[in-house]
């Protein structure tokens, strides 16, 4: 999506790689550290820490729009910044699907 419509203004290829890490990192995590968790800190731990890392995932997406709005991917900073928000909102992401799992 455009970045004035509210997106990032990525390519379906570039959200396609996205995607596909995103679910190849999410199926290993699920079947070799889900289960540690639980054992660890309970079902309960687990699932309470996936609700509170969906507060970034929706927060983050407007973020990151903003920045772009105002400073665009050729502002190298500023597109590091979204960068790195991006892959802090997948990683939240992550730990949100924990929660699905058990």
């Amino acid at each position: 999506m455009p970045v004035p419509v509210g997106g990032l203004g990525l390519s379906s290829r570039s959200i396609g790689y996205i995607l596909a890490v995103y679910g190849l990192i999410n199926a290993l995590v699920q079947t070799f550290l889900l289960g540690r968790l639980v054992r660890r800190y309970g079902a309960k731990g687990v699932f309470v820490s996936a609700m509170v890392t969906v507060l970034p995932v929706f927060i983050l997406p407007p973020a990151m729009n903003w920045c772009l709005r105002t400073y665009s991917w050729d502002n190298v900073w500023w597109g590091w910044l979204v960068k790195g928000m991006l892959a802090v909102q997948v990683a939240c992401g992550l730990v949100v699907e924990l929660g699905y799992g058990m």
